[in-house]
């Protein structure tokens, strides 16, 4: 049977109606083709239960499976309808990939001999309740700093505060497993809320006895990241990972704090054209979320933010009447330019920006293009305040000759977006990382010198940026 196409495209038949062609003939490109009552006679004996209608049948139901096979040929030409290994190639175009089968993620913490090393792979866990097997994904060691007996323990609401016999070296903010207390609550993984040089505190559930009793340590905590073996939706709560399946020498013990960060299976087709569309649709109109999605997918251009003014008068941000501001942050002038004025902005629009030129159209008029560079903020560090370091080879890693221009280059090196805020966390990173540093509590601002220590918020068209002769100690 002819493939027959019409204004929507491939027609498909009925198995009925490729009956009813067999036996009467059809028409194809303008010549009549015959059919079994031409050949054998219109009296013929076609029904199904005759030995020609079961020959007819048989063509039928074989053309039939033709044609759908083309039509599953056809239709992977289109995103709608395409799937599978067609929707895949189909979406290469538009740099759509369909999203691999993922692993859950979490972050675990152990305890163990000290400066212990742990390859990549070698520490499998078991999930309490699920079974579900979680590993090490990176080299990682135990932490060196030495095991430190409890002198007091007591609760004041939910906040437990444990006093040692000597100077610690526990930092604010890291993590310690509490062992050894006669009351549960005080013992596992805990964070350190505060710390001074003789205690530190940090959170309990319930309402234990205080003082706690019992021969109380507390044990400094490696963190590591771990995925589980199978990927997909695999639960890990926090505190479930507890069971050590595959021994490593020197690991104690482990536990997660927070839930693991579920996984996902490969992503299905309708979920991928979902996305792809989704993808697609900055590429519609002078919207500021479309104007911001084509930018970003120039060459070069890391961040870009869009603001827009839709009312007659001059809004807060100094906005002009009708207008837009684009903040573009990396990426070729000329590309953006370009962008704008081709696709970005509808006519009548004006758009308002320090970086300016104008475009001739193809009336041979110049029209004016501009957008904006993101304004740096200077972030002054002051990242001797409260470091402390370690100088003795017996209590692990020693603090390097060049520790200092170490943390000078960490903190140069971050990279805050369009508008993103300075947190203390990740001024903090950037200087525990280097080895040999037990603590620290910097100190950073938008003036010098640095009285701050709380988050920085940047607005959505500055940038926050860290200049290695504006970091002291």
């Amino acid at each position: 049977m002819p493939i027959k196409f019409d204004e929507n495209g491939l027609v498909i038949q009925s198995l009925a109606e490729i009956k009813e062609e067999i036996k009467s003939g059809y028409t194809y490109e303008g010549e009549d083709r015959k059919g079994y009552k031409q050949f054998y006679g219109t009296g013929s004996q076609l029904a199904d239960n005759t030995n020609m209608g079961k020959e007819i049948t048989i063509y039928a139901e074989r053309e039939q499976l033709l044609q759908e096979k083309i039509e599953a040929a056809y239709d992977a030409n289109y995103r709608a309808s395409a799937g599978g290994v067609s929707l895949d190639r189909n979406l290469e175009n538009i740099d759509q990939k369909r999203l691999p089968a993922a692993p859950s993620s979490v972050v675990v913490y152990a305890v163990g001999t000290p400066g212990s090393p742990v390859p990549a792979e070698a520490l499998k866990m078991k999930a309490d309740g699920t079974g579900e097997v979680f590993f090490n994904i990176e080299d990682f060691t135990l932490g060196f700093l030495p095991a430190e007996p409890v002198a007091l323990l007591t609760r004041v609401g939910n906040t437990a505060t444990v006093t040692f016999f000597g100077v610690h070296y526990f930092p604010e903010g890291s993590f310690v497993f509490m062992s050894g207390s006669e009351q549960a609550e005080y013992n596992g993984l805990k964070q350190i809320i505060s710390a001074a040089p003789l205690e530190i505190t940090f959170y309990v559930s319930g309402s234990p006895v205080t003082p706690a009793t019992g021969t109380i340590i507390a044990k400094e905590a490696a963190a590591f990241n771990a995925e589980s073996e199978n990927t997909g939706a695999i639960q890990a709560l926090a505190g479930a990972l507890t069971t050590i399946s595959t021994a490593v020498s020197g690991v104690e013990r482990v536990e997660n704090a927070v839930d693991a960060t579920i996984g996902s299976e490969t992503e299905t087709d309708p979920e991928l054209r979902i996305r792809a569309s989704e993808s697609l649709s900055g590429l519609g109109g002078a919207t500021a979320k479309a104007i911001k999605a084509g930018l970003t997918r120039l060459s070069g251009v890391t961040f870009a933010t869009v603001f827009q003014n839709t009312t007659d008068f001059t809004d807060s941000n100094g906005l002009p009447p009708h207008s837009i501001r684009v903040i573009v942050d990396g990426g070729d002038d000329s590309d953006i330019w370009n962008y704008l004025y081709e696709k970005g902005v509808a006519a009548g629009i004006k758009m308002d920006g320090t970086e300016q030129t104008a475009i001739i159209d193809d009336n041979g008029e110049p029209q004016p293009v501009a957008f904006s560079r993101p304004t740096g903020v200077r972030i002054y560090a002051d990242a001797g305040n409260g470091l402390v370091t370690n100088s003795d080879i017996m209590q692990g890693a020693v603090f390097p000759a060049d520790g200092q221009d170490q943390i000078r280059a960490n903190l140069v090196a971050i990279v805050f977006g369009l508008g993103a805020d300075v947190w203390p966390a990740k001024i903090k990173e950037a200087i525990d990382k280097v080895a040999g540093v037990i603590s620290s509590d910097p100190e950073f601002d938008i003036v010098n010198p640095p009285v701050n220590k709380a988050s920085i918020s940047i607005p959505a068209s500055e940038r926050a940026d860290i200049d290695s002769g504006d970091v002291t100690f």
